[in-house]
């Protein structure tokens, strides 16, 4: 389920854009996905900036997520 955080003023505009909505996705899927889903995320024209992070083995265990999934 994503964290919508609504709209909000950039720090500096990006692409002529000052306000963008912001969104967090917590999601598990083996590696692979991330590099599809990455790739997606840069073609897309109404995605003006994103980041992908993987959480550490250990991390994940504490969150009860499958650490092989998030590999």
């Amino acid at each position: 389920t994503p964290d919508w955080w609504g709209k909000r003023r950039l720090a500096y505009p990006i692409k002529k854009q000052d306000d963008g909505y912001y969104a967090i996705f917590n999601i598990t899927a083996p590696g692979g996905a991330l590099d599809e889903a990455e790739r997606a995320m840069r073609i897309a024209d109404d995605v003006l900036r994103h980041k992908l992070l993987r959480l550490p083995d250990d991390e994940a265990a504490r969150r009860g997520l499958s650490v092989a999934a998030n590999s």
